[in-house]
């Protein structure tokens, strides 16, 4: 951050608070440019770094939370701009992903801000020399207010019929819990459109630093992507670093890689929620490698293993493993096996990946429900009594640090000579497996207290 102190850019005025934050915003990833311009190279943001006193102090931590979210809702432009007729940026602030993306000249684009912000940012673009071609209409409106998507259409040519990709960064979790629901929902009328939005946990104790937070950051939780579900976007998929309930998985390291050398951040979400198909495409989980190859007509059974239920509802983490059971199922039968799917977990969870079974869209799999295992064990050998010796594969679908010893135990309580696979579901970060000589069950993790264990 040194380096910011020393950085050329034209003398403003002094700044308003909203503006100060926008422009701090700004300095990082221009301290992130000079420090990984291989990770982000944002040149504009000199621009709008205020170099006329010290930078304010910024730690490894934030910047390394700025560089992956930055570097996330990149990635998410790029894949998504050819399907996409316009752009929304919510809180633009001085981001300059407009001008520093290669984005097609003609596209509309619409940055919305607080009209302070518009107003600065306007003036810094204008000392700007050799901007490229862009399509940007800036937008001064509320976010927070209940109809400012009508305002936008009625002030605006932007088009409420036509796709668009729509970028919160850093913004919803500024609201008030009832505001952050009511303009995911506003939101989710736009037709076949993707939403990326930030979001952070509840934090994990009481400090002075939570609670000053606590002020700031009004709207918190745990699983962004059945909140965007529950506000009417029809597919949602959350990602972070860090292996904990909200439908989360590893695989934001291929959309977004951590910053060299520097912490990773593990209290935020990056979430895309769309209602197209096409559009979720690239951030949906990675399609299971096919089953090895069996013998014609060879019986097999995929069994998924129950997880605690949370306000009597499946969690993410459970509807991914009955997702992935379903694919593994049908890679099955398209290899010429005969299929027998069963739900195992008491409690209610049977009933309720019942239930996500049936709202899956073009799935034909009918399963059978066991509906009286609370532990590993159990799962095995109530799943045994349902098919008996007709079976010469089981795959096991649980967690994927619970894999391992979900086989072991499969294994143990099945006839000699049986075959088991597993599969870990799609929400869990790696196997986090640790084997322990004297046999006993390794303690799951907090996001799997509760669950179905031996």
């Amino acid at each position: 951050m040194a380096a910011l102190a020393a950085a050329s850019s034209p003398p403003t005025p002094p700044l308003s608070p909203v503006e100060a934050t926008s422009s701090l915003i700004a300095a990082s990833r221009y301290a992130i440019s000079l420090v990984s311009p291989e990770y982000l190279n944002d040149t504009y943001a000199e621009y709008f770094t205020d170099t006329t006193s010290p930078p304010a102090p910024c730690s490894p931590l934030s910047l390394s939370r700025i560089a992956v979210r930055t570097r996330f809702f990149d990635t998410v432009l790029s894949q998504t701009l050819p399907h996409v007729a316009q752009i929304l940026i919510l809180a633009a602030g001085c981001d300059m992903r407009a001008y520093r993306l290669p984005i097609p000249p003609e596209l509309p684009i619409f940055e919305v801000d607080l009209p302070s912000v518009i107003t600065y940012k306007q003036r810094v673009l204008s000392t700007i020399p050799a901007l490229p071609p862009r399509n940007v209409t800036h937008v001064s409106l509320d976010l927070i207010s209940p109809s400012f998507l009508q305002t936008l259409a009625a002030t605006t040519s932007f088009d409420p019929t036509k796709p668009t990709l729509i970028l919160a960064e850093g913004l919803l979790y500024y609201f008030p819990p009832p505001q952050a629901s009511s303009t995911l929902a506003q939101l989710a009328i736009l037709p076949s459109s993707l939403l990326c939005f930030s979001a952070v946990s509840p934090p994990a104790s009481t400090t002075s630093k939570s609670r000053s937070l606590g002020e700031l950051f009004k709207w918190r939780t745990n699983d962004p992507a059945e909140t965007a579900r529950s506000a009417g976007w029809t597919y949602s998929r959350a990602f972070t670093y860090r292996d904990k309930p909200g439908g989360c998985d590893s695989y934001l390291e291929t959309l977004s890689p951590p910053l060299p050398n520097q912490p990773s951040p593990t209290s935020t979400f990056y979430t895309i929620a769309t209602t197209s198909p096409l559009l979720f495409t690239p951030f949906s989980p990675p399609s299971l490698p096919p089953p090895k190859p069996l013998p014609n007509n060879t019986t097999c059974a995929v069994i998924v293993c129950g997880k605690a239920l949370v306000d009597c509802v499946a969690t993410a983490e459970l509807e991914g493993r009955v997702e992935r059971a379903v694919q593994l199922c049908d890679g099955l039968r398209d290899g010429g096996c005969n299929v027998t799917l069963i739900l195992s977990g008491g409690r209610g969870e049977a009933e309720e990946m019942q239930r996500v079974l049936d709202g899956m869209k073009n799935s034909t799999t009918v399963a059978c429900v066991e509906k009286g295992s609370n532990t590993t064990r159990q799962n095995a050998v109530e799943c045994k009594k349902l098919v008996g010796d007709t079976v010469t594969m089981v795959y096991v679908v649980t967690s994927g640090y619970h894999v391992k010893r979900a086989v072991h135990v499969f294994k143990r309580e099945w006839r000699a000579g049986i075959e088991v696979e597993g599969y870990g579901d799609f929400w869990t970060v790696g196997e986090k497996v640790q084997k322990h000589e004297d046999g006993h069950r390794d303690r799951p993790p907090d996001s799997e207290v509760g669950a179905s264990v031996e």
